[in-house]
């Protein structure tokens, strides 16, 4: 340990935290595992977050800069961003940095419907997203259309009301400290709120002991002058013509049946016969998919050939050949639109299994093999997304996900039989 990382736990042991000065408060002590306030015996903090929950409510829209740090793999990972936010419910996200996604804008519109056009050497590729899709995920995991103060306050009130411990300390001419702790005292949550707006200023998050990231809510104004317009991706970028119309009307269409389905917790010979067919058109992209690999393949030994056939290193850092890394995200978006709208089947398969006292192996076939799909195609974008194609990656988790849809597959006839 650092000597000055020493000094600072000895303050927190002998309880002085509360008369930190801020800038010590917004070192180490913000980013120690050790809480900040039990040791000086902190106040329910409940009451704060309650609060900040009213004040944003109150709050017509709001724009920050977002700067994330994660820690990951021995890693800093830095992403930079501006959050608009209007009431009720819009949201656009801009990357400002993030590797390849810089330059991206995700919104969330007033139908509900996320939409999004990709950055660095995809941009102006304008797609459709679900909520759960992986790329609205940061670094540290969360999403970044879930990162305005009203979903974080609300998350954060919703866990101290039926888990987690909440504690406050400090305030004053000082940051004052919020703190979320689990049943053993380790803590998951510390937000540092600004004595000025009474608002969240950073926001700290930690996992196993150990600081996954730092959110820091930088140049936070009310703003009453946003329009409407900031929050639709209408008349932005152009269109791609790899990722087809017709999958977002299919994506309704089995998304309407499967939550009806789920919600009415009914299996029904009509849910798995359109199951089946969207079964059937995500073989159909994936094989699609698979045809962009083996282009991949052959452009890439094509290039090695004409270039630097023996340095690996060459052959490493290629860039994407013609329009392949286009096809391969546009069918892994796609792919993903499909699968997120079978999420509610389960649902419906778990009921009938309950209501007829059967053990529940359908439905615990079913999520894992529509788990092991989402992952598949998760790598999938994570590939599209390297700026350096790595064939043997690509080909693998291509084979990964040919063996999860067939899982899935055959889980929806293991449903069929239940009828």
């Amino acid at each position: 340990m650092s000597a000055r990382n020493f000094r600072f736990a000895m303050l927190l042991l002998l309880g002085l935290n509360m008369a930190l000065p801020a800038d010590a408060v917004e070192g180490a002590a913000l980013e120690s595992p050790a809480s900040i306030c039990s040791q000086g015996g902190g106040s329910d903090g409940r009451s704060v977050l309650q609060s900040m929950q009213e004040k944003v409510k109150h709050m017509k829209g709001y724009s920050f800069d977002s700067d994330l740090t994660t820690f990951r793999g021995g890693k800093r990972i830095k992403e930079v961003g501006r959050l608009y936010f209007k009431s009720p419910n819009l949201v656009r996200f801009e990357v400002i940095k993030a590797g390849s996604r810089s330059g991206a804008v995700v919104v969330k519109q007033a139908d509900g419907k996320i939409r999004g056009h990709m950055g660095g050497a995809l941009s102006g590729i304008k797609v459709s997203l679900t909520p759960d899709s992986k790329i609205l995920k940061s670094a540290n995991g969360f999403s970044i259309l879930e990162s305005d103060l009203s979903t974080l306050l609300s998350e954060a009130k919703r866990k101290a009301d039926s888990r987690l411990k909440c504690l406050a300390s400090g305030g004053g001419q000082n940051l004052q400290i919020v703190e979320l702790l689990e049943g053993d005292g380790d803590v998951t949550d510390r937000i540092g709120v600004s004595p000025n707006q009474k608002l969240p200023e950073v926001w700290n998050l930690f996992s196993d002991s150990k600081l996954l990231s730092v959110l820091k809510f930088e140049n936070l104004q009310a703003r009453n002058d946003l329009p409407d317009s900031l929050f639709s991706m209408g008349g932005e970028g152009g269109e791609s013509k790899a990722i087809e119309d017709d999958f977002e009307a299919k994506s309704c269409k089995i998304a309407k049946i499967a939550e009806a389905a789920g919600a009415q917790q009914t299996l029904s010979l009509r849910l798995l016969q359109e199951v089946e067919q969207v079964v059937a058109c995500l073989r159909q992209e994936a094989s699609g998919i698979k045809r962009s690999v083996n282009d991949l393949d052959a452009r890439l030994k094509a290039g090695a050939e004409q270039g630097s056939a023996s340095s690996a290193k060459a052959t490493h850092e290629m860039s994407w050949p013609g329009n392949t890394r286009v096809k391969l995200m546009a069918g892994a978006i796609n792919l993903e639109n499909l699968l997120s709208a079978l999420n509610p089947v389960k649902q419906a398969i778990l009921a009938h299994e309950k209501s007829k006292g059967l053990p529940l192996t359908v439905s615990g076939a079913w999520h894992e093999s529509l788990s092991a799909c989402k992952n598949s195609v998760s790598e999938l974008i994570d590939d599209a997304e390297n700026d350096h194609p790595d064939l043997e990656d690509a080909s693998r988790n291509y084979s990964n996900l040919e063996k999860s849809l067939e899982r899935l597959e055959n889980a929806r006839k293991q449903a069929l039989d239940l009828l």
